[in-house]
């Protein structure tokens, strides 16, 4: 049986005497010798999905009392042998730590506190952190603490193998053939591993103008879709847009950078954004918050610093294989004759209302001497007319800022331009088409009852369809 996902997973356990090695005989309990104290020596070792152990470390025996050869290929539970409170094994087959991350949760605890027979107050703890489910298994460490503020400090520190382990699984979750979904479990796992509440993924637009917020993960969806766009410098997607740099705070209440209220009512304290860098410049963000104002940025930075090299390859990646559907891949070329002069117009429209998951839409042409020279619809909501593309591009806020254009809530919080527009959708997106920096039409899409979340989940990608389809 494999695991799924990652978590750092704390099951605590003592050590009884039973599976000793003879070389270890006579050894105290902490095991950890002469000049060194307990909480500064930490062993690790490596089970796979079976529980049994693959990799012991040399501090892993000087801890337990167990040498490399008595531990390999024997399940951890044999090895480390853990007692709890009245005598009885805390480690066991399937123990809570481990059935937690077989049944795929990302963080899971066992709170069975375990004491050593002989040794009331000392405790040896062993936490796990699930590797990649391809692999299955987990990376364990066991350190020894002796006091609540020895537990707090362990548990406070700066995870490394934590980290790690979560690395590994969330790079194994990033795949071409499962964008954007592998991004969303990236997310998670971002989550559970930094102990934040929330995440979002932003994404620049193509000529790099805003940032616009395409996943969101957490609670309170329609707080944080407050706003969705930011320009650059404005707000801490627009920031780190500008400045190419992590930013964050654990005072989010008092900071004027940061744009939404609705967060902030809501009670968040802590936030945190990080780029995602490409060769060819910053390709969007990502960002962490939390109710909690203790969060440890540093350590969070960190491992979103490590996760944002994957994440932003992944997203290029994406990006790229959604252009080649477009120009050779998805839309097979069309033979246009004078019977059928929209033919291949049609095929554009019907490919971008699949990659948009929407309802209906239409392409609009503009003509050499302005207006609308040629018009396809398809779907449900064929009857799209926006008068604001009757005198050709002059006036359409998707055509004269070269941006895409996400249209929902109130008709009053539209531009102006658009809200005279006929069409009963719940919401629309409207995409500017270019050849060469001129406007030659635009690609409208209409979501008649639901409207997808963040409503600016998907323009992203189709700014790279209609782009591609110009």
């Amino acid at each position: 049986m494999s695991l799924s996902n990652t978590a750092a997973t704390a099951h605590r356990a003592g050590i009884r005497p039973a599976g000793r090695s003879s070389q270890c005989e006579g050894r105290s309990f902490d095991g950890i010798g002469p000049g060194v104290t307990a909480t500064s020596v930490e062993g690790q070792f490596v089970v796979d999905a079976r529980q049994r152990i693959i990799q012991w470390s040399a501090s892993a025996a000087a801890l337990t009392g167990v040498s490399a050869d008595h531990a390999l290929s024997r399940p951890c539970y044999e090895v480390v042998g853990g007692l709890d409170d009245f005598g009885r094994p805390a480690c066991r087959s399937g123990c809570p730590a481990f059935a937690a991350l077989r049944a795929g949760h990302l963080v899971g605890h066992c709170a069975t506190p375990a004491r050593h027979d002989t040794s009331p107050s000392t405790r040896l703890h062993c936490e796990l952190h699930a590797l990649p489910a391809a692999t299955g298994g987990a990376v364990g460490r066991l350190f020894v603490e002796e006091s609540e503020s020895d537990r707090s400090g362990v548990a406070g520190g700066a995870d490394i193998l934590g980290d790690l382990a979560a690395l590994a699984t969330l790079a194994s979750s990033l795949t071409i053939a499962d964008f954007p979904t592998g991004v969303e479990r990236a997310l998670d796992i971002l989550c559970d591993a930094t102990g934040t509440e929330s995440a979002e993924l932003f994404l620049t637009e193509p000529a790099g103008h805003d940032m616009l917020l395409t996943t969101y993960r957490g609670p309170f969806r329609s707080a944080f879709c407050q706003m969705v766009r930011f320009a650059p410098g404005e707000g801490f997607p627009g920031r780190v847009l500008v400045e190419q740099r992590p930013t964050g705070t654990n005072a989010l209440e008092e900071d004027d950078r940061y744009l939404r209220s609705r967060v902030k009512a809501k009670g968040y304290r802590s936030y945190l954004c990080v780029p995602l860098t490409v060769p060819e410049g910053v390709i969007g963000a990502v960002c962490l918050s939390s109710r909690d104002p203790d969060v440890s940025l540093p350590a969070a930075e960190r491992l979103l610093t490590w996760a944002s090299t994957p994440i932003a390859t992944a997203l290029q990646a994406g990006l790229l294989q959604v252009r080649e559907q477009v120009r050779a891949g998805t839309i097979a070329p069309v033979i246009v004759d004078d019977r059928e002069p929209d033919a291949l117009l049609e095929r554009v429209l019907r490919h971008t209302l699949t990659k948009a998951e929407a309802d209906g839409g239409a392409i609009a042409l503009f003509g050499n001497g302005g207006g609308v020279a040629r018009r396809v619809a398809a779907g449900d909501a064929v009857d799209i007319r926006c008068p604001a593309l009757s005198g050709g591009a002059c006036g359409c806020p998707a055509l004269d800022g070269q941006h895409g254009v996400a249209l929902f809530g109130a008709r009053a919080s539209w531009p102006v331009a658009c809200r005279r527009a006929r069409s009963l959708g719940a919401m629309h997106y409207c995409l500017p088409m270019q050849d060469g920096g001129e406007s030659i039409g635009v690609i409208q899409l209409v979501y008649r009852d639901a409207a997808p979340t963040p409503p600016t989940r998907h323009l992203r990608i189709l700014l790279e369809v209609a782009d591609q389809a110009a």
